[in-house]
């Protein structure tokens, strides 16, 4: 039976833990039992990683994404095939994260975990979207290739 006097000792013994051990993370109540974890961490691209303390399906507390990194990583144009899908199982099995429905979470088993939960987390969500990598065609030298010709100001050709 659902116990609302151990719901709330452990939220705080969650938001206790995560303020002695992690004091550069911040936490705001974005109410109804939600959490933003701001950590500081971003994609390549600036954006932050969204991580959201909250209840999970089965009562416990957990981290979740809420499916911003597969979102951020469709924006980018990777398509999730059979194999990406797979080394993103893998990913995310190293470091104790699953995808429910979409959105990556971690479960927190207990308060004094949240610190080692919370770097998987992190790491899970870079990780993954470290995925993007994947989608881009191959790093050039610097050089124009041959046969292409420069315009503009210094390049030696006229307007």
């Amino acid at each position: 039976m659902y116990n609302m006097d151990n719901d709330m000792n452990d939220i705080g013994s969650i938001l206790e833990t995560l303020a002695s051990s992690c004091p550069h993370v911040e936490v705001t109540d974005l109410g109804h039992g939600r959490h933003y974890i701001g950590t500081g961490f971003t994609y390549d691209d600036g954006d932050e990683l969204r991580i959201i303390l909250k209840r999970g399906d089965d009562g416990g507390w957990i981290l979740s994404d809420e499916g911003h990194t597969p979102m951020w990583l469709s924006y980018g144009g990777l398509e999730m095939t059979p194999s990406l899908g797979s080394m993103m199982g893998r990913l995310l099995r190293q470091n104790r994260a699953r995808s429910d429905s979409g959105r990556i979470t971690v479960d927190i088993g207990s308060p004094g975990e949240v610190h080692e939960c919370l770097r998987s987390m992190v790491q899970a969500m870079i990780q993954v979207a470290d995925m993007s990598f994947l989608n881009r065609g191959p790093v050039s030298d610097g050089e124009p290739s041959r046969g292409s010709q420069m315009s503009g100001a210094g390049s030696g050709t006229s307007p």
